[in-house]
């Protein structure tokens, strides 16, 4: 699992930018054969909406540019995926990563465990995919901070790659 943040105080493109350049990265040095994201809906607060709509686009595009599938699937198929509930927690979404994985410890942050809960919500919607020998990476904005883009990308990692 790895994090991707960009500067919060620099402007939008600029961001986007560094995004790019970061994804373009990984798609270069993971052989990623699927791309899992969440599906963008309205939520309350519009500007978080946007700034996930905008991160979202930078990566499915990188994907499309590479001939690399994209899958969006809701927060509610994430939740009923990963939790058994549609309705669970950033919490229990925390706790079941945190178990089915058999980690030590649920990933920090919270929107890290969501990514990896999109990469199992994908392996769980199309299980003749190894999970073990895919990677896929996901993207989410920390609802802390509605510029703050956050990728998490799972999978096997190169030696010493951190």
């Amino acid at each position: 699992m790895g994090l991707i943040r960009t500067d919060k105080d620099n402007p939008v493109a600029h961001r986007l930018t560094e995004l790019w350049t970061d994804i373009a990265g990984i798609f270069e040095e993971y052989p990623i054969g699927a791309l899992a994201i969440e599906r963008v809906l309205f939520q309350t607060n519009v500007r978080t909406a946007i700034g996930v709509a905008q991160a979202s686009g930078v990566v499915m595009t990188q994907a499309a540019l590479r001939g690399i599938p994209v899958t969006e699937y809701s927060p509610n198929q994430i939740k009923d995926a990963v939790a058994g509930d549609g309705a669970a927690d950033k919490q229990q979404i925390q706790e079941m990563v945190q178990i089915l994985l058999g980690l030590k410890e649920a990933p920090k942050p919270a929107d890290v465990a969501d990514a990896v809960a999109i990469a199992l919500t994908h392996a769980a919607y199309n299980p003749v995919v190894d999970a073990r020998r895919t990677n896929r990476i996901q993207i989410s904005v920390d609802s802390q901070d509605s510029a703050n883009m956050v990728l998490a990308a799972s999978g096997t990692e190169p030696e010493g790659h951190r």
